[in-house]
């Protein structure tokens, strides 16, 4: 397939792409002062404060994740020799890339703390949700530290919140390229 063609169908893809992020990025910018008042819950003051933060964060941040997805399409069109758009293995995962993106940016738009979500798999993985007790030498310690279960929550969140979405992201990129050159 003649590499116009490639480029022609990545264009179209990344505009696919972009409506459901466009979407996204208009509700969530929508969100912000649910989210500070419900999620970081501070006086008046501070949320203004924060309200403007968050939304100066958003307007950064959404850029990038286009220029991201547009490299995305970029290297499907540049790697891929085949028609890159009809890969429909890609095509799922990258939806569901984006639908986990959309979760999590609810998630951590709406619920306070969301690592909390985690914290009820620490007693199935042995993690306790206290801090250890101190030693009989020890005559006094800071307590103020996470407990176990709260670092692996945090962690949990983390690989969750994010990593999900870049995983399935990359996996859509690898079967569109390889899926283009077995056509």
């Amino acid at each position: 397939m003649p590499m116009l063609q490639r480029f022609k169908g990545a264009a179209f893809g990344l505009g696919i792409t972009l409506v459901p992020i466009a979407a996204l990025a208009c509700v969530h910018f929508l969100l912000v002062p649910y989210t500070a008042a419900t999620v970081y819950n501070v006086d008046q003051e501070t949320e203004a404060r924060l309200v403007s933060n968050l939304r100066q964060g958003i307007v950064r941040a959404y850029p990038v994740i286009a220029l991201i997805i547009a490299a995305y399409w970029l290297l499907a069109a540049a790697l891929g020799r085949g028609e890159v758009l009809r890969i429909r293995s890609a095509n799922i995962v990258l939806a569901l890339s984006i639908l986990t993106f959309a979760v999590t940016v609810v998630i951590l738009s709406t619920v306070p703390k969301a690592d909390r979500i985690f914290k009820g798999a620490c007693p199935l993985l042995g993690y306790p949700d206290e801090l250890p007790a101190l030693s009989s030498g020890d005559m006094f310690a800071f307590v103020d530290g996470p407990t176990p279960c709260d670092s692996f929550a945090s962690a949990a969140g983390i690989v969750v919140f994010i990593g999900m979405p870049l995983i399935l992201f990359a996996t859509s990129a690898i079967l569109r390229i390889v899926g283009s050159r077995r056509r």
